[in-house]
């Protein structure tokens, strides 16, 4: 690793010296920054706050991409490695306390109240060329007098609002988003979100009176695959995370027969979260210090999650072919997550164990029933028709298709084998889905031959609206 010593080899640009009023805004001339290796705006003000714009072209006509700032401190600067943007480059600078940026970036925070400046500088800068490194190696220390700075890449993306910022971040569906209070039976109608990237759609809504919340799916904007709606009660705040399965989301709040006083309507796309600590660069760094860090952050998951665990499960016939059977739900949807299997037999057998899909219900082979528990007891009991074992064959349903074929080894006596335990949907492919109560997840041992077996089963599941 290197450090980069600074040098002043640069262009001064004046944006300007003027102050601005309340919500007043300036925006920078466009600089062409071909040749040019950093560029670098400074700004100083007594304003309670700020929001910040650097937007990035190819032409200096079409401004696609934008990265919003929020200043908070009265002098600002920020350096940009021209590495990571476009050739044109214009700055946008609003006295607003942070409002727009704050927006933008889907921070949880009020901005400040706008007031006017007494003073105001606006600087740019431009570097034509490149520092050379110092040979520092990482294992030496560098004290708060030395010129370094550290390098930070970024990866571009967008928000949900289309414009281009330095990372995919979750943030408002401004178009979805209101707080202007309707009339009797008055009706909200918002416009389609792109989804694409992002994890759920959260929709919070707080009325004064009765009335319904509408989320709509589409994957063309035009023809709406499904509609869910949701009764919401007056002065109770209301909220519903859904996960993005279309492209386009869309939300239509009616009001009831009386007429608003107080209505907020939020909609948020969200994303999975990460972190960075960055040590600045006055502190020492020591082989010991962290000097960047990035976190995963895991989310616990968002949809009603639910269970069965079978324990001693033991077939008594020989040619064994379905042991488990789960049917989907006449409401939600279902989403197989995980299917755990071990056991022992009487004699050392290598299993086959076949995971299907079949499109009618066994029936016979003296069945045993379970009822499914929550992973939280919040959620809604589970809507699954019937989750089923078999302690002898039963007559098999129309087959669709196998999902998945393994062979685990079972140990005699109490000594434990191998297990089968897999997870679905956490790449890029979808869970095992079980769409109405005419579909059904097995499992089948494929007509092996029993063995005085053991058998414990778990399998867990998602239900997600339709």
């Amino acid at each position: 690793m290197s450090y980069f010593p600074i040098i002043n080899n640069q262009t001064e640009i004046v944006v300007s010296t003027t102050p601005l009023s309340s919500g007043g805004s300036i925006t920078s001339p466009i600089y062409d920054l071909q040749g040019f290796v950093e560029f670098d705006v400074k700004v100083e003000g007594d304003g309670t706050g700020a929001s910040l714009f650097i937007d990035l072209s190819v032409n200096g006509t079409d401004w696609l991409s934008s990265v919003p700032y929020v200043v908070r401190e009265q002098t600002f600067f920020l350096p940009i490695k021209l590495s990571v943007v476009e050739r044109y480059v214009r700055v946008r600078f609003y006295n607003d306390g942070g409002a727009l940026a704050i927006a933008a970036l889907g921070l949880d925070e009020t901005a400040q109240v706008a007031t006017g400046q007494t003073f105001f500088r606006f600087y740019a800068y431009k570097f034509n060329s490149i520092t050379p490194p110092l040979g520092r190696s990482i294992d030496a220390t560098i004290q708060g007098s030395d010129n370094a700075e550290l390098g930070l890449s970024m990866q571009f993306g967008q928000d949900p609002n289309g414009e281009y910022i330095k990372q995919p971040l979750s943030g408002h569906s401004q178009p979805n988003k209101t707080s202007t209070p309707l009339g009797a039976n008055g009706v909200f109608t918002g416009e389609f979100a792109d989804t694409t990237g992002y994890l759920q759609v959260d929709v919070t809504v707080f009325s004064d009176v009765d009335g319904v919340l509408t989320i709509q799916r589409s994957e063309d904007g035009v023809t709406i695959s499904k509609a869910t709606n949701y009764t919401v009660l007056g002065n109770q705040a209301f909220s519903i995370s859904v996960p993005a399965l279309s492209d386009l989301y869309k939300v239509i709040y009616t009001n009831g027969a009386i007429a608003q006083t107080v209505f907020e309507l939020h909609t948020a796309l969200k994303i999975s979260a990460h972190n960075a600590t960055i040590r600045d660069a006055n502190t020492p760094i020591t082989p010991q210090s962290l000097v960047t860090a990035s976190i995963s952050i895991p989310q616990d998951g968002v949809q009603p999650t639910y269970v069965v665990g079978i324990v001693g499960l033991a077939p008594t016939n020989n040619n064994t072919t379905d042991i488990f059977s789960m049917s989907g739900s006449a409401t939600r949807t279902i989403k197989i997550t995980r299917v755990f299997i071990n056991g022992t037999a009487g004699a050392d057998t290598t299993q086959n164990v076949v995971l299907l899909k079949r499109s009618t219900a066994n029936t016979g082979g003296t069945p045993t029933t379970y009822t499914p528990t929550k992973y939280d007891s919040n959620d809604i009991a589970s809507t699954v028709a019937s989750v089923t074992t078999y302690g002898t064959n039963p007559a098999t349903g129309t087959l669709v298709g196998n999902l998945l074929t393994e062979k685990i080894f079972l140990d005699s006596g109490n000594a434990l084998g191998n297990s089968m335990d897999v997870t679905f949907g956490d790449r890029n492919s979808k869970a095992i889905t079980l769409r109405g109560v005419n579909e059904f997840f097995c499992i089948n041992f494929n007509t092996q031959t029993v063995n005085t077996k053991s058998i414990n089963i778990t399998v867990e599941w998602v239900e997600l609206p339709q």
